[in-house]
C-alpha cells in the first residue's frame, strides 16, 4: 500500500514560524507532484478599531484581506520559483481552525501543513 499525497493545505500567518514549515511542505510537494493551497487567515477580532457605543469604529477588513492576498501571491511565486507545479492562494475571514477545515475539504487535501 502506498499513500500518495496529491494536494496539502497550508495555513500561512506570515510570521517568520512559516520559513521552516514552508520548505518541508515544497520539499513534499515536490516529491509527490502535489499541489499546494495557501490559506491565510484573518481572525475577526482584527476586522476593526473602536466601539460602535462611541460612535467611533474603523474597519479594517478591506485593507486586511487586499494585504494578505499580496502577501499570499508573494509566496505563491515564491514556491513556484523553486519547482512547485500548482499553488492556489485564499485569505478569507473568520474562525482559523473552523476555515481551515472547511477549505481542506473543499480541495480533498491529502495533508494539512502547520
Amino acid at each position: 500500500m502506498t499513500n500518495e499525497i496529491k494536494d496539502i493545505v497550508i495555513p500561512i500567518d506570515f510570521t517568520k514560524n512559516n520559513v521552516n514549515f514552508l520548505k518541508a511542505a515544497m520539499a513534499i510537494a515536490k516529491r509527490h507532484s502535489a499541489n499546494i493551497y495557501l490559506i491565510n487567515v484573518i481572525k475577526y477580532s482584527l476586522l476593526g478599531t473602536g466601539t460602535a457605543g462611541s460612535g467611533k469604529f474603523y474597519y479594517h477588513g478591506n485593507a486586511l484581506l487586499d494585504n494578505s492576498e499580496n502577501l499570499l501571491a508573494q509566496v505563491k511565486n515564491k514556491l513556484e520559483n523553486g519547482g512547485c507545479k500548482h499553488v492556489e492562494t485564499y485569505a478569507t475571514v473568520g474562525s482559523v481552525a473552523q476555515s481551515v477545515t472547511e477549505y481542506a475539504s473543499e480541495k480533498s487535501a491529502d495533508l494539512i501543513v502547520f
